[in-house]
Order: structure tokens, then sequence, then C-alpha cells
């Protein structure tokens, strides 16, 4: 994709931002909240457009138009499937567990869902859409901020059929987005093990954690809102929706191959006390442990 020519501001105050706009398209796709941080103000009080020329990888040419306080992200897609990835990347020690897990889903929702992250800080190997958190605290209260924060601003920009949730600490398997249509619950992918220095980890309990849950995109919405006077109070409670329930059924399934939670102590989530502190150092889908010993560094 290229920028042919993009314009910020109203008729007769127009500023030309094409080269701005051109270098800040990341994995051929374009992101960007449209306001004045893409120019300075070229009419005060006016409600400002970005009109946009395109020519895509097929040498298409399109043209489009975003009014200001909107979320731009070209091209657009037909996908029903979004994947929201949220972490605190305060620490840059879990820097390459973040990049690992990050490159896992890129492999996963390639072709098959759209994917929107919200992190404190920018990330340096990100290809995806990246939002950056208003506040930080490693707090109950943050992750929800974050999780609505994606919500609110993927839904700015089609309708999402369903929402799986993505943790910085686990690699998500090839197949992840491959689960059926359903109309009604929550789906819980119950085929996950654990990652340490040692080798790989089978699972003591199986939990369901948020990192393996997809929902339905509105009742994702619903139950974060639900959930967030509690957390403006006490700053405290659980994410997962089971907890409260909103006469939503689980449903279990289990994926092709496990996903993988990556157990290096430095935990921004929960569920990381479920696996077995035994180890095995092959395995037949993500195979020698070794291969992941730089996620340990430290």
């Amino acid at each position: 994709m290229k920028i042919l020519n993009a314009v910020y501001g109203v008729p007769g105050q127009y500023i030309d931002i094409t080269a701005n706009l051109q270098s800040r398209i990341k994995n051929n796709k374009l992101f960007v909240i449209v306001n004045n941080s893409l120019a300075p103000d070229p009419a005060v009080g006016y409600v400002k457009h970005l009109s946009i020329t395109v020519r895509t990888d097929e040498n298409q040419i399109n043209n489009y138009n975003f009014a200001e306080n909107t979320v731009c992200i070209l091209p657009k897609t037909s996908n029903s499937k979004l994947g929201i990835f949220y972490s605190n990347n305060y620490d840059s020690t879990i820097y390459p567990a973040i990049t690992a897990s990050l490159k896992s889903i890129e492999k996963a929702a390639f072709g098959r869902a759209d994917i929107v992250t919200c992190m404190w800080h920018k990330h340096p190997e990100n290809p995806f859409v990246e939002l950056i958190s208003w506040t930080h605290s490693s707090s109950h209260l943050n992750q929800i901020l974050q999780i609505l924060q994606c919500l609110y601003t993927a839904g700015q920009v089609q309708e999402y059929k369903y929402v799986s949730f993505l943790e910085h600490d686990v690699l998500y398997n090839e197949f992840y987005f491959d689960y059926e249509d359903f109309d009604s619950g929550i789906l819980s992918n119950m085929n996950y093990i654990g990652l340490n220095r040692n080798g790989w980890q089978s699972t003591n309990q199986f939990d369901r954690p948020l990192s393996q849950l997809t929902m339905l995109f509105q009742d994702a919405v619903d139950h974060f809102n639900s959930i967030l006077k509690n957390a403006l109070i006490r700053n405290s409670g659980n994410l997962e929706p089971y907890y409260n329930m909103h006469n939503l059924k689980i449903k279990d399934w289990h994926c092709k191959e496990p996903n993988v939670h990556i157990n290096h102590g430095r935990h921004f989530t929960s569920h990381f006390s479920v696996y077995s502190q035994s180890t095995v150092p092959i395995h037949s889908y993500w195979g020698n442990y070794q291969n992941y010993s730089n996620l340990f560094n430290f």
C-alpha cells in the first residue's frame, strides 16, 4: 500500500501530510487517530477531516475521508474475528517474550483475524495496530481500561463478531483462530501448557484464563463495562467473565495444538501457578525448549 496523497484540515486550509502518513505504515497497514497530532491545527474551532488517496498492492486507487477524532485503519478488512493484546511492557527484560508472543499471533492471525494492541510504551517489534495506554499502573483497573481502549477503538473501525483476549506471556499456536462460529456464550480453549527456563510444563489444573477465551464482541464490551465500577472503587476483582456470568455459558474446545504460558516470573496477569514443576525438553509441536532460552535471559 502506498499513500499517494493525504491532507488534513478544512476546505481552503488543508495541510499536506502525505509523507507523514507514509512513514506510519507498519506491516502494510496504516493506523492513526485523526486529530491534531497529524499536523498543527490548521483551523482552530472547526472539525477537521483527513482525506487520503492510496494505491493498493493490487494497483487499485482508493479514496477515503475520516472526520476528526475517528480512527483510520487501512486497508479495511472483512474479518469478523478480532484479537486484542495488552501489556504493561515497562520492563525491557521481558521484551523478548512479548516479541515472541506477537510473532506467534502474527502467524496465527494471518488472513483470519485483525489484531489491536495496547501497551504502556511503543514496542519496537510490534507488527500490529498499536495504542498507548492512557494510564500506567500495575493494577486490575488498568488492565480493564486497556482492554476497553482496544474494544472501543476496534469498534470504530468495523463490526466484529468475535474477540479473543491475547496476553503478553503466551505463545499462540497457528491454529488458534480456527474456531467454529458460535452465536452465544464463551469459547474457552483448554489446550495449553507452560514453559519455564527448564523445559515444557504440563498443566496441573485447567483454569479458563482470559488468555484462552473468545467472546462475542458485544458481550465482551458489556462484561468489561460491568466490572469497571468495582475496579474504580476497589481496584480488585477478576477479569474473566465466568465470575460474573451474565447468563453466558462456557463452551470448552481444544485447539489443534497447545498454546504456551511463558512462566518467566514477571507476570502482568494471573493463572501462572497452575503448571507442573517437572519438565520435558521436547514438545512435538513447539520443539526443543532450548530454542526459547532467550525468553529467560535475565
